[in-house]
């Protein structure tokens, strides 16, 4: 089974990057601490009755390179690193052969990653880890696909006060409050909506035209 990796729409294979193992794509993210109060004469412990919430999700792809002469892998490493740093916030796609619903996710670069390069003559393969998070990991994923030139979508809010950050396509931010008027963007080619929810919530709909 083939899997792909993408930062901001470029494959990681364009700068001779493998990805062996990713860690963190599927699970959880780790529980916020809940309230809690303990009592003597009361056995266990009285928690807050409300939703759980969870922390930023934390991602780390193992990564090698293909065997190149030593210029040729720090001008890859260099290339990948402003890569990540230039762009700040940078749209990690996943793509498994076979499926239509690709892992998408809004990460910035963290951690340190080290780089372990193995010589072979005159030419080497570097192993490291790219420590990924993910600050906002509980979202809605839309797949915009359309034959014509353009298209446009409509997000809509209704109930309650939630604010809201919204990626068309990844690269294009819009934060929002949910009690103002509709939304509509406007589509040039195949791509991807997010939302990512900072205070929980849903779309109430959305309108395709």
């Amino acid at each position: 089974m083939a899997v792909k990796y993408y930062f901001n729409g470029i494959d990681l294979r364009t700068y001779h990057v493998r990805v062996s193992k990713g860690k963190g794509l599927l699970l959880l993210p780790d529980i916020k601490k809940e309230v809690s109060h303990s009592y003597d004469n009361e056995h266990g412990i009285m928690m807050s009755s409300g939703r759980c919430y969870v922390k930023e999700r934390q991602i780390t792809l193992s990564c090698f390179t293909e065997k190149m002469t030593h210029d040729q892998f720090l001008t890859t490493m260099n290339t990948l690193k402003l890569l990540l740093l230039d762009a700040g916030t940078a749209e990690l796609r996943v793509e498994i052969d076979g499926s239509q619903k690709p892992l998408v996710y809004m990460v910035r670069l963290s951690g340190k990653s080290d780089v372990s390069p193995n010589y072979e003559g005159s030419r080497q393969v570097g192993t490291f880890d790219l420590v990924l998070t993910e600050p906002q990991p509980v979202k809605r994923v839309i797949k915009v696909i359309t034959t014509a030139a353009n298209k446009s979508l409509t997000v809509a809010f209704s109930g309650g006060s939630r604010y809201w950050t919204i990626w068309w396509g990844g690269w294009h931010k819009r934060s929002c409050d949910q009690r103002r008027h509709p939304l509509t963007h406007l589509f040039c080619r195949r791509d991807l909506l997010r939302s990512g929810m900072r205070r929980g919530g849903r779309p109430d709909h959305h309108s395709y035209q």
